[in-house]
């Protein structure tokens, strides 16, 4: 892994998915990752994200944060990847027979992710999102540019 990874506790409430997006989206644009992926990768972690909040805690009675947690892999072939972890102190639930218009988060994520897991333990529901690959980029910020050579500056504005 490389770079500064994202790390954060959410609070179990309706404001977390906002928050993971924001917090995403700004680590991400740091990053310089593509805007495509980063509209993908912020789809993916709100549904994780709101998943927690929604279908782990149905009667309110777990409050134990969520972690919230990104980093960037560089593989073998030079492409780097984001993997996302949304870890909750809930029970898995399993989907309702008659959803409705709800109940396609999985689906979603699975659309935008190489790779999607999800593991339910004693403890808690970890979902682990995998971003598709990009070629990898300079974790060394670019130089500032030089100032221009004696006499070659600009002319005053008029």
């Amino acid at each position: 892994m490389i770079g500064s990874a994202l790390r954060q506790r959410l609070a179990v409430n309706t404001s977390a998915p906002s928050a993971a997006r924001r917090l995403l989206r700004e680590w991400l644009a740091a990053l310089r990752w593509p805007v495509e992926g980063i509209d993908d990768l912020v789809l993916a972690a709100n549904e994780a994200v709101s998943d927690a909040v929604q279908h782990h805690y149905p009667d309110g009675s777990s409050r134990v944060a969520i972690r919230f947690d990104a980093d960037v892999a560089i593989r073998m072939d030079e492409t780097s990847q984001v993997v996302i972890t949304v870890v909750d102190g809930g029970r898995w639930q399993p989907p309702p027979a008659s959803s409705g218009f709800r109940g396609r988060g999985m689906f979603v994520m699975r659309a935008v992710c190489e790779s999607v897991q999800f593991h339910a333990t004693d403890t808690g529901t970890h979902v682990v999102l995998i971003s598709y690959p990009v070629p990898a980029r300079s974790s060394t910020p670019l130089p500032e540019p030089r100032p221009p050579a004696p006499g070659l500056e600009s002319p005053p504005p008029r």
